[in-house]
């Protein structure tokens, strides 16, 4: 089997409701999902991959156009697949490298999976990003005498940035807790 690129995954969700290649394509060109290519030669090739490896379908939809447009949709397989994925724990390598990608999980985890585990895994997420805050501050204690300015600068900004993450998903946590609570 195919090991699916981010690119992949992110297609998969998108497919959680039918859509062309083209309205694929202009998701990727119109939202914050903007850091993936809407260039055909990634999207169209990606569509054939995950198609081959039976994750989406093609069909043709008379209702909506006489002409018949070819729309995508998640097999069984591509479903679970997609499940899968989302539910994968993230660990402390994924809030050092993997931000954007954990935040797509959580955007399609609203689809298919139980708030408990959303909650479950919004927690795990800031503890690891509590974790490597706390490595970057004792990194930065122990060397910023002997740092350049613009490297303690920049490495200030970017625990500022990480401390943001730590709010937002402590937010996220109390949001969705509190959502449950009303329904």
């Amino acid at each position: 089997m195919y090991k699916l690129t981010t690119l992949g995954y992110a297609i998969l969700g998108l497919l959680l409701q039918p859509m062309t290649g083209y309205g694929i394509r202009k998701v990727f060109e119109l939202t914050p999902m903007g850091e993936y290519s809407s260039s055909p030669g990634s999207i169209y090739p990606a569509l054939k991959r995950l198609e081959k490896e039976l994750l989406i379908e093609q069909y043709i939809d008379f209702e909506k156009s006489v002409s018949g447009k070819k729309l995508y949709k998640l097999t069984t397989s591509g479903r679970k697949e997609l499940k899968n994925w989302c539910l994968k724990e993230a660990d402390l390598s994924d809030v050092q490298n993997r931000m954007n990608e954990i935040m797509l999980r959580f955007v399609f985890m609203e689809f298919f999976v139980e708030t408990g585990i959303v909650i479950k895994f919004l927690k795990s997420v800031k503890e690891n990003i509590d974790i490597y805050i706390e490595q970057l501050i004792g990194y930065y204690e122990k060397d910023k005498l002997s740092m350049p300015i613009h490297a303690s600068l920049a490495l200030e900004q970017g625990i500022g940035m990480i401390r943001a993450n730590s709010r937002w998903a402590q937010h996220a946590i109390e949001t969705i807790t509190n959502n449950i609570h009303s329904d």
